[in-house]
């Protein structure tokens, strides 16, 4: 895990600043099941929430772990803080602002 990344895409940078997505990699700063989302966002959104941040390499699969019928998905955050470039953050500003 990286100290710091820095969030060029724009794509990556809106979904980092959805809420429920933004406390979940603090969460995994150590490898963990991804349970601890059920925590942050409902259970029926655990899972998108987990796969957007696995989509834009906000975190990683550590491990998978067959639990019974079940696999478990060990996931650990990429980096200890993410730092929004200022191209990426104005570009979400431009398509939030055409959306209104």
């Amino acid at each position: 895990m990286s100290e710091v990344a820095v969030i060029e895409d724009p794509a990556t940078a809106e979904a980092s600043l959805d809420p429920m997505r933004a406390r979940l990699p603090a969460k995994l700063a150590e490898p963990d099941s991804v349970t601890p989302a059920a925590r942050v966002a409902p259970a029926w959104q655990k899972v998108t929430t987990t796969c957007a941040l696995e989509r834009h390499a906000l975190v990683e699969l550590v491990e998978e772990r067959r639990k019974g019928n079940v696999t478990e998905r060990m996931m650990r955050a990429t980096a200890a803080s993410y730092l929004l470039s200022p191209t990426a953050l104005a570009a979400v500003r431009r398509n939030s602002s055409a959306r209104a």
